[in-house]
């Protein structure tokens, strides 16, 4: 597990304090975009004709004196007695579109004359058939007449800013994932000031406007030349890179400097050629980077990625706009709608997060965005529902503060504790489950308990293996990180990423409550350990005790016996004892297909003396596997018991046996004729054989079904699996 630096605080929230940020900023520009001189006009170039009105706003100063259809052709200001012409003007054009400054600037101090007109107390508007129209313009307007353009900009743009930064607050000491929060941080501010303008009705102030323009495209070059910068870096640092980035920014540094200073015209398209030398350098770097990565499939799956966000988001955006503005022709699609294409390469990142881990970040981002908008669907609710009673009248008031204390505050409360549980764990609700399952747990289950408490506890983002082991709880990385001792102490720790799902680091508590939470689990399992050595002890003294005493008194009964069934009997007895004595002894393992083929010669010597044909079905090789004592024995007195069962309650005829073994569970069954028909049969059998049958293959974590077919003749099915333990379980 490598080091890296983590912030002073959790990540999420560090995301609630940045998208507190991003919504204050739309927050703010909203303000802006809302500010006078406002009309209540959608407007349309017509050409010659000047602008069409597209509609009203209900609103407006206009209402009911201008319509939908008449065309502006001039504004006039009544104290200048400038009339200045709407012909062929555009109030929606993007000044960047003029491929030298000489049309940037002409256009941008006509529309701020227009700007300054409007900003007097009443103004002239020509119409096309040669009237006028006085109007006072409103010095605010009404937040539902801001276009669905400016919402989209800063939605695009508050996403991009998120996705990206989200990436860096969970690895805020990894160079790309810096770049990429640089690149969406740009994304955001280009988008932001772009909707000021993309909101104005006829005119902004150019001083205004070109403040818009300047950081519009500062943050468009610092999004550009962080990807470039990402793609010469990652995933493999190009030989070049110690020269090529530090030119790389002294050349973007150099080229805003010309366009803010307006030195010198670049060739073709001074303001849309930077762009597309981004975009070929940027294809440059992916062609050097698969090259360098052809050796390299997981590097590979990751540029592909990678290189698919960046390069057809991008280049989508170039295709639809920057390109054609570039060759002088009109652009394929309106700003709007490019920036949304290029708003497609953040949600490329976070399907490469998912698919090739990207910057090294699993998938447990995902939780943590989950989490993250859960709680922003709690301030949703609250906000809905404190815009619900505002509109209520006083008279309203009774019934609302009812409303809110019986229905919306346990609402939000239960809101609150599915979606935000508190950090507070209260140790009596999972201490007990996890000392007994712990203690009565299969070898080699230790671990797994104690992972699973862990998660239960802490309710980490990721639950990883260290690097190495470590003798007490640690916090590391500013508690971004707390590493526990495993159960074996020759093992790695455990390293806990985030608690409360990534909404807060660890702390000093968590530290000993962890490490108090290791003390018990080594306790019990020292007191398993302890039990277990115990019990082995007394198996082995059972062991000597009916090897020595009981036994050698059934072997002497069995020579001294004067009558054959005696010694019969004390064969079986002494058969049965070392089978018993076997099963104490947990090292010793029993081949199954000689327990098979012991079984089947039993089998067809007492059913041919019963009057049983059998017939056996799917018997294949066993194959060396090998059980221990407690399943061999199982085994054998559930198939003993079986055969007992089919002779004693069984009629003549045939008995059926069937058996299925692979690597992972043995699975068999009898079946033969009942000489009673169902209904005398389904009390008959529940004796302690059949009870013991179900607690022997329970024991072994297998099933058992007995049933009973009917027919002509009812037949008896006795059904069973049980799986082979791995060399782990044992």
């Amino acid at each position: 597990m490598a080091s890296h630096a983590q912030p002073a605080f959790p990540p999420l929230s560090l995301l609630s304090l940045v998208t507190f940020f991003v919504v204050l900023a739309v927050v703010c520009v909203t303000g802006l975009s809302i500010q006078g001189p406002w009309l209540g006009l959608t407007v349309e170039p017509a050409g010659d004709r000047g602008l069409a009105v597209v509609s009203v706003h209900p609103e407006g100063p206009l209402t009911g004196e201008l319509s939908p259809g008449e065309h502006l052709v001039a504004v006039t200001a009544p104290d200048s007695g400038q009339a200045l012409s709407l012909r062929t003007y555009d109030p929606a054009f993007n000044p960047h579109s003029q491929s030298r400054y000489q049309g940037y600037n002409d256009y941008m101090q006509y529309q701020g004359k227009i700007a300054s007109a409007l900003q007097h107390d009443a103004v002239n508007l020509e119409l096309s058939d040669g009237s006028t129209v006085t109007v006072n313009a409103l010095s605010s307007r009404p937040i539902s007449s801001l276009p669905v353009a400016f919402w989209l900009l800063n939605l695009f743009g508050a996403m991009a800013c998120l996705v990206s930064l989200s990436v860096w607050m969970f690895r805020p000491g990894h160079w790309p994932a810096r770049l990429l929060a640089l690149s969406g941080s740009g994304f955001f501010f280009a988008t932001l000031l772009h909707s000021v303008w993309e909101a104005r009705e006829l005119a902004l102030p150019r001083a205004t406007f070109e403040l818009l323009m300047r950081g519009n495209h500062i943050g468009l070059h610092l999004l550009l030349v962080s990807l470039l910068v990402l793609m010469v870096i990652y995933p493999r640092r190009l030989p070049t890179a110690k020269w090529l980035v530090p030119g790389l920014l002294l050349l973007t540094v150099a080229q805003q400097l010309n366009e803010n200073l307006q030195l010198w015209n670049l060739p073709q398209h001074t303001f849309y050629l930077p762009l597309a030398f981004y975009y070929l350098a940027g294809v440059t770097a992916a062609v050097i980077q698969w090259r360098l990565a052809r050796y390299h499939p997981l590097d590979r799956g990751a540029l592909r990625w990678l290189f698919l966000s960046i390069l057809m988001a991008m280049g989508g955006g170039m295709l639809v706009y920057f390109l054609p503005a570039l060759l002088g022709y009109a652009p394929l699609s309106d700003l709007t709608t490019m920036v949304g294409i290029a708003s497609t390469l953040y949600i490329g990142f976070a399907l490469g997060i998912l698919r090739y881990r990207l910057f090294q970040i699993e998938r447990w981002w995902f939780i943590a965005w989950a989490w993250f908008l859960g709680g922003f669907l709690v301030l949703l609710v609250d906000l809905l529902v404190v815009s619900f009673l505002g509109v209520n009248q006083g008279y309203a008031l009774t019934f609302s503060v009812l409303a809110v204390c019986w229905l919306y505050l346990p609402f939000r409360q239960w809101l609150w504790r599915r979606l935000l549980p508190s950090s507070e764990v209260y140790m009596e609700q999972y201490l007990p489950g996890f000392v007994e399952a712990l203690f009565t747990s299969l070898p080699g289950k230790e671990a797994e308990h104690w992972r699973s408490m862990l998660v239960t506890v802490f309710q980490p983002l990721a639950l990883e293996t260290g690097e190495k082991p470590v003798a007490r709880t640690e916090l590391v990385s500013n508690g971004a990180r707390l590493l526990v001792p495993s159960l074996n102490d020759d093992a790695p720790a455990l390293s806990l990423l985030y608690g409360q799902h990534g909404r807060r680091l660890f702390t000093e508590r968590d530290r000993k409550l962890a490490e108090a939470l290791s003390a018990v689990a080594s306790r019990v399992c020292n007191l398993r350990a302890a039990r277990m050595a115990g019990a082995d002890q007394e198996r082995k003294r059972i062991m000597r005790d009916l090897h020595d005493d009981v036994g050698g008194r059934l072997l002497t009964l069995m020579h001294t016996a004067t009558e054959e069934r005696y010694v019969n009997l004390a064969r079986g007895a002494l058969s049965a004892l070392r089978e018993t004595i076997y099963a104490l002894d947990e090292r010793r393992r029993y081949n199954l297909q000689d327990m098979l083929d012991e079984f089947r010669l039993e089998l067809e010597e007492r059913a041919t003396a019963a009057g049983l044909n059998v017939v056996w079905r799917g018997v294949p090789p066993a194959g060396s596997i090998s059980l221990p004592p407690r399943y061999f024995i199982n085994l054998r007195r559930v198939l003993s018991e079986a055969v007992s069962n089919a002779v004693v309650h069984g009629g003549s005829g045939q008995l059926d046996v069937y058996f299925s073994v692979n690597a992972h569970q043995i699975e068999f069954q009898l079946e033969n004729v009942l000489r009673c028909d169902t209904s005398e049969n389904s009390d008959r059998f529940r004796g302690r054989g059949l009870n013991n049958m179900y607690t022997r293959i329970a024991e072994l974590e297998g099933e058992l079904s007995l049933f009973c077919r009917v027919g002509e003749a009812p037949r008896f099915c006795l059904h069973a699996v049980v799986p082979i333990p791995t060399d782990k379980e044992l």
